[in-house]
């Protein structure tokens, strides 16, 4: 069996005394497109985040494309997020002094590439989600759509084994939110990659392998969708 893209093994995450998470032990292998739902507040993004290496798990394991996060420091802990994690969150997140253009092209940019090369790979990928405007327009020129489509651009244009998408759809009608998990789910898995999709969108969730449902932080059960 092929190794785990994401591994979380008891991991447990606390803000002060709110508990996020409580021993949540959950893997999305090669090829494999999982969704987590639950209501507001039961963990969901903070799951996204830990497995990002964003922040530091307090208890229990975080394994990224064979890379334990908890045994790395910071400076590789960034590494790893910019070549084997795609991160699009919700409303987007750009960087706001940055034009579009650099925006999608900062994973490549902080890789050491050539700005001309990574800004030429930008440019096609702003093609490949549909975005039409200005390069040089910065994010609060953008709607939230746009925003949230060139976010997408950026999470994608390193080609990263995991995909981690919270709630990936939000911004957009509902035509263009297909479009768009068409893009990320199909040019992820065709790369032999992982996609962990974070939902409250049961339309979004139907396109997983499996749901993993939280709640109060803890996983309440699983299911197969396919």
């Amino acid at each position: 069996m092929n190794q785990a893209t994401l591994a979380l093994s008891g991991v447990s995450h606390s803000y002060g005394r709110t508990q996020a998470l409580r021993d949540v032990t959950l893997s999305v292998a090669p090829g494999e497109v999982v969704a987590v739902t639950g209501p507001s507040g039961c963990g969901k993004s903070t799951l996204v985040m830990l497995a990002a290496g964003v922040m530091r798990t307090q208890t229990g394991r975080v394994v990224v494309a064979g890379t334990d996060l908890g045994g790395v420091d910071d400076a590789e802990r960034a590494r790893i997020r910019r070549r084997s994690v795609g991160l699009l969150l919700q409303f987007g997140q750009l960087v706001p002094d940055l034009p579009v253009l650099d925006n999608v092209a900062l994973p490549l940019l902080l890789d050491g590439h050539a700005p001309a090369e990574a800004r030429a790979a930008a440019a096609g990928w702003l093609g490949r989600v549909g975005l039409d405007v200005d390069h040089t327009a910065l994010p609060s020129q953008l709607s939230g759509g746009q925003a949230q489509l060139a976010a997408a651009a950026r999470a994608l244009i390193a080609g990263p084994p995991l995909l981690l998408a919270d709630e990936p759809t939000a911004s957009l009608d509902q035509t263009s939110g297909r479009a768009l998990l068409d893009l990320l789910i199909g040019t992820t898995i065709q790369a032999g990659g992982s996609v962990l999709l974070v939902s409250h969108d049961n339309a979004v969730a139907a396109r997983a392998d499996r749901e993993v449902r939280l709640r109060g932080g803890a996983i309440a059960h699983e299911v197969a969708l396919s």
